[in-house]
This record gives structure tokens, sequence and C-alpha cells, in this order.
């Protein structure tokens, strides 16, 4: 090859390089400055656990060997890492989507260039970086662009030592995907597999079908084999994760317990009712209490919610009663979204031609109403995964609809075109701050922060108190509930707070064991060292609870407070004497309780029982009452 050539094929890779990165790095630096948001769904426990020392790697869903590489990293520099990997992961992605747009898109203008990549951002903005940081969509984003980088090696005619890079970049981001969460991998696959097919069946001669499809497995088997290697890096990320299981078992009962929490949990709807299955329920020996308990996440106490108490009730998981059209109404209210969607279709059929989009088109439609009929088959669908599939679908689109690299039209005006490209990219940059404006209300720099002033003193009450166990019955108390993404804390912080939200997970019992724990509710009624922090609703639950499976005397009394949180203390009766009179046993019990949770929580109630108890049962009932 000639040096001029050479030299232009050098600067044509550079300027497509950099002309991603001058759209990806502005969207960055936006997102950091309007304080992104992280999602309850999960991420706050990975930010948080990870940050502490409590626990050891591998919980939830992401893979022990990359929570050990984030702790590491933690130990090093204290930071919210889990937060820093996420975001670099969905902006390494933007970068790979407008790489490849701008790669392959080579026939149009530069205008037509920056203006798809102003759409694409747009779109990639609506659908995820505006709404929060989120595990299953960074599993989602790293999948895509590995499935993205191996499709491009497709297109190489160049030497083989050119594309090796490119795929073992995609191998390492579809295994990091799987990592993080292999269910959201699972999802991208079907999309990659329609792009490959498509490449490998395109051009397809209908008239002289047995011919093109014998040319194509003579020059595009590459194509099937790339195929073969995605579905094998997908089956193998499934396999590692129960590997990881076998290996520990503490973890791998955690994982299933989890899963099968979730299975009850986020389909609370699809179980029968109590009232109308009482006699199922009660021969397995689920009682209201226990699926209250579990209906509220707090599934912490390993004596009745293990996985195989948990299999009892997601066994009777009946079907989804969901229709397609509660799946559409999911999708209202992303009005922006669907205008840049039906933009970027729109200009890429006219710079490529309406003929030459249609079956691409109607690929991705079919693909992303496969994946609704399949949601609406299992009954949930949330954003968090639906903005997934979309921006599956319409990288998808971009893939198969540049694939056949269509001529320009010879009649079309390339100064309108160029005009009309820079005045629509003008209006989307106008657009999208304005819409950004109005949504964030303010700019601030990504500077660690305080967000609730009263969590935070609640905070640091707990652990200037380290010789009392906190229990926290709800997730307000999470440290970064109370103190921005960028915040961070020292390994020690907060030792002597547990959570009864979700199964424990591994290593928090053996910090439970370091305070003295080791049956955390029997512990709970009979030392004064352990407190609950009050929450209306989950405190009502697990009363009802300790009451049916521990205890039925067990009283509550507010023994502490911190600004507006109350800190009660769980306990058996203080005194309960049996006596024999007259023939008859007689039970005196003593109680002090509270109210259950009356508006006004200092109303404290102290009350004496007496039951004399026959050979017929108990004969009668005495009580008597009075304010404390």
């Amino acid at each position: 090859m000639n040096p001029v050539a050479e030299e232009r094929i050098k600067h044509k890779k550079s300027s497509v390089v950099v002309n991603a990165a001058c759209f990806t790095l502005p969207a960055m630096l936006v997102f950091l400055l309007t304080e992104p948001a992280i999602s309850g769904a999960g991420d706050l426990n990975i930010a948080g656990h990870l940050a502490s020392s409590k626990i050891s790697p591998g919980f939830f869903f992401i893979s022990p060997v990359l929570a050990g590489f984030l702790r590491m990293l933690h130990k090093v520099i204290r930071a919210n890492w889990w937060v820093v990997f996420s975001i670099a992961v969905m902006f390494t992605g933007l970068f790979v989507f407008l790489w490849f747009l701008n790669k392959r898109n080579h026939q149009e203008s530069k205008e037509s260039k920056i203006f798809l990549m102003v759409l694409f951002v747009l779109f990639f903005w609506e659908a995820i970086l505006k709404w929060e940081i989120n595990f299953t969509q960074t599993a989602v984003i790293a999948g895509l662009s590995g499935i993205l980088l191996i499709v491009d090696s497709c297109y190489e005619r160049e030497q083989q030592k050119v594309t090796a890079p490119k795929v073992l970049a995609g191998i390492g981001f579809l295994f990091l995907a799987g990592a993080v969460r292999w269910k959201a991998l699972l999802l991208m696959l079907p999309f990659g597999i329609m792009c490959l097919l498509y490449l490998f069946t395109m051009p397809l001669v209908l008239s002289d079908l047995a011919n093109s499809l014998k040319e194509s497995f003579a020059h595009k088997r590459r194509v099937l084999n790339l195929a073969v290697l995605i579905i094998f890096i997908v089956a193998a990320s499934d396999g590692i994760h129960k590997v990881y299981g076998i290996i520990d078992p503490v973890l791998g009962e955690y994982v299933e317990a989890n899963a099968l929490r979730e299975e009850i949990c986020d389909y609370p709807e699809r179980y029968p009712r109590y009232e109308e299955a009482e006699s199922v329920y009660k021969e397995l020996g689920i009682t209201p209490s226990w699926i209250n308990m579990v209906n509220n996440f707090l599934t912490g106490d390993l004596n009745y919610f293990s996985s195989q108490d948990l299999r009892k009730m997601a066994d009777l998981k009946q079907d989804s009663k969901a229709t397609l059209r509660d799946f559409a109404g999911s999708l209202m209210g992303h009005g922006l979204l669907w205008i840049s969607i039906a933009l970027l279709v729109g200009y890429i059929g006219f710079l490529k031609g309406i003929r030459r989009i249609i079956l691409p088109l109607t690929g991705c439609i079919f693909a992303f109403t496969a994946c609704a009929v399949y949601f609406v088959h299992i009954g949930r669908f949330a954003w968090r995964v639906t903005n997934g599939c979309i921006v599956a679908g319409v990288v998808s689109f971009v893939v198969m609809s540049v694939h056949m690299g269509a001529a320009r039209i010879p009649t079309r005006n390339v100064v309108y075109e160029r005009y009309l490209a820079t005045v629509l990219s003008v209006m989307l940059c106008l657009v999208w701050g304005m819409a950004i404006k109005t949504e964030k209300g303010r700019f601030t720099l990504p500077v660690a922060k305080t967000i609730n002033e009263q969590q935070a003193a609640v905070l640091e009450h707990i652990n200037e108190n380290s010789d009392i166990v906190y229990v926290g019955a709800d997730q307000t108390l999470q440290f970064y509930r109370t103190y921005n993404i960028w915040a961070s804390h020292e390994a020690e912080y907060l030792q002597n707070l547990v959570f009864l939200n979700a199964h424990f997970i591994t290593g928090e019992r053996t910090q439970l064991a370091n305070v003295g724990v080791q049956n955390l509710f029997d512990d709970m009624l009979e030392r004064a060292d352990i407190l609950v922090k009050y929450a209306p609703l989950r405190n009502a639950v697990i009363y009802g609870y300790i009451r049916d499976y521990y205890d039925p005397c067990v009283t509550m009394t507010v023994v502490d407070s911190c600004e507006e949180a109350r800190f009660l203390r769980y306990t058996r009766p203080i005194r309960a004497e049996v006596m024999k009179e007259q023939g008859n046993t007689v039970v005196d019990v003593a109680v002090k309780k509270i109210d259950e949770f009356p508006a006004d929580q200092t109303i404290k109630t102290a009350i004496r029982v007496r039951a004399d108890i026959g050979r017929g049962g108990v004969q009668r009932l005495l009580y008597s009452c009075k304010g404390l």
C-alpha cells in the first residue's frame, strides 16, 4: 500500500475515535454535574457493602472476583468504587456505540455524522442516563458493547492481527456483563444473534436462495463462528456463577435464597391471598406474618427464611395476569425518547433509502415485541430493564441498517442535506439542554456531601454507640441514602449496624458473631444492647412475626431516640409465673408494651394478665391496664 493511502487510513481511524470521544466526554460531564441518582434496586446495597469491611466479596448478583477487585481498590483509595465502575462502563459503552455509528456511516457528510451522534446521545440520555445508576443497565451496556465490538470485526478485511484485539475486547466486555448480572446479559443475546445472522445472510437473493446461502457459508463462516462464541460466553458466565456457589456453599445458599425471595417479592399479585388458600398455606406451615415479612424484604432470619423455606411459597406462584396493554402503558411518559428514536430511524432511512431499512426495522420491532411478550408472560416490567431492551433494539437497527452501505442517491442535494443536519443538530442540543435544566433544576460539582442532615445525625449517633447493636428494619438508614454517591466512609464505620432487609449476605453473619450475636431474633428478645430503629409499617410486621415464631407475649418499648428516629427494645415478658390455685393452673404475666404504633408513640401501657387454665382450657381471663 502506498504511503499516502496508509496515511489516509490512519487519519480516518483517528478521526473516528476523536469524533466519538468529542460527544462522549461532554455527555459524561453533563451527567456528573447533574447529580446522578443511584438506584435503590440493588446498587445501594452493592455500593454500601463493597465499602464496608464487614462484608466478604461475593453477594447479591455481581461475581466474587469483581467484588473483590472493587474492594481492593477501596482499600487503596476510599471511594464509591461501584459507582465509578458503573459510570465508566456506561460511558465506555456510549463511546463504542458512537464509534461504530461514526465509523460505519462513512459515506455520509460530516454534518450527517454529527447529527446522528447528537441523536444517539439524546436517545441514550433519555433511555438510561437521566434515570439512575443501575447494575442491570450496567450489565446491559457492557454486554451490548462486547457484542458490537465482535460484530464490527466481521466487517474487517485486514489481517487477523488487526481484528484480534477487537474480538478480545468484546469477549472481555461480555464476561464483565456476566459478572455484573448474568440475566441482563442473557436478555441481550437475541439482539446480538439477530445482528450476526443478518450479516451472514445479507445480501440474500430470494430468486437464487440456495446459491446465496452457499456463498454465505463459503465467505462468511466467521460470522457464524462469532455467533457461537457469543452464545458460549453467555452460557459460560452462568456456569461460572454456579461454580462460585459450589466452591462456597454459604454463597450458593444466599444466591439461591435471594433468587427465591425475588420470585415472591417481585410478583406478590401472582400468589393466592391467605384467606383464599388458608388450608394450603397451613399445610405448608406458612403464616400471614411470615408472608408479610417476605413481602417487606425482612428475610434476614435464617431460622425460617432459608432457600428450603422460601421455595415452599415460590412454588405457589400462579400465571401472570398482565397484558400487552399494561406493558404499553409502562412505556408512556418518555416522549423525548420516542421522538429521538423516530428521528434516528427516519434520518437513517433518508440517507440509506427507505427500502433498505425496512427489514432491519421489522427485525428490531419483532425482537422488542418478543421481549414485551416475555415481560407480560412473567408479569413484571420495570423501566430499568425495558430501557435496556430499547437500547439493544436501536443499536441492532443501526448495525443492520449500515451493513448494506447504500450508495448516495445521485439526485440528492448535498448542500440541503448538510444544512438540514446542521439545523437539526443545533435544535436538538437546545431541546436536550432545556430538558436537563427542567428535570435537574441546577448543576453541581461532583463532590461528597450530606443529602439528609437528620439521617446523618442518626447514623453518627449509632456509630458513636458502638457497644450497642442497632438493627435497621428499613433502607432509610443506608449510607448512600444519607450522603450522595461521591461520599465514602472509613471501613470501620457503622460496624454495629445490621439490616433485616433481604437474606443475610455473606459476611454479615460473621460480623454479628463478632459482636456476640449468634441468633439475632432470640438474642434481640433477651439482650438489652440490641435496639431496632422504629419504622411504622415494618416494625408492626416484625412484631407479629416474633409473636408467631418466638414468643406470643413479646412487647416493645421505646428506649432511645435521636432527631426524629426512635429505637425500640423488643422484650419477653418481664414476669411470667405459673402456679396452682384450687386445682387450676394459673399463668400470671406482666408485660410492658406500647400500643401498636399509635400516632403518639410516647403512649406506653403496662398490662397484667391472669389466665386460669382448667381441664377444659381457659376458664376465665382477667386483665388490668394502667398508663405509665
